[in-house]
């Protein structure tokens, strides 16, 4: 998780604030843009590099495209596929989380 100290009265540069001191924090989310001619829902499998499966989902394709979430996964490399709608395993990305 991020963090960035804000002071009391000297972060802001046209005002005075904030009034007390806090601590900004967020949280880095890391998504897969998948792109495909397809309008409906199909399955995509996240994998570890040595092949095992990690994550799985039903993704509904909207305008060719659709996003899956893996903030949730260590830090590691992940290989992203996806199935077609005849049943058959199409790679799609391999994906770096640092």
């Amino acid at each position: 998780m991020g963090e960035f100290f804000c002071p009391k009265n000297e972060f802001l540069v046209f005002e005075e604030g904030p009034g007390m001191d806090f601590t900004l924090q967020w949280a880095t989310y890391c998504f897969v843009h998948i792109e495909y001619q397809f309008e409906g829902t199909l399955p995509v499998y996240v994998y570890q590099c040595g092949g095992r499966l990690v994550r799985s989902a039903e993704l509904d394709f909207e305008d060719n495209q659709a996003f899956m979430d893996l903030s949730g996964l260590s830090l590691g490399i992940y290989v992203v596929t996806r199935m077609d709608a005849g049943g058959k395993r199409h790679f799609v990305e391999k994906v770096v989380r640092r």
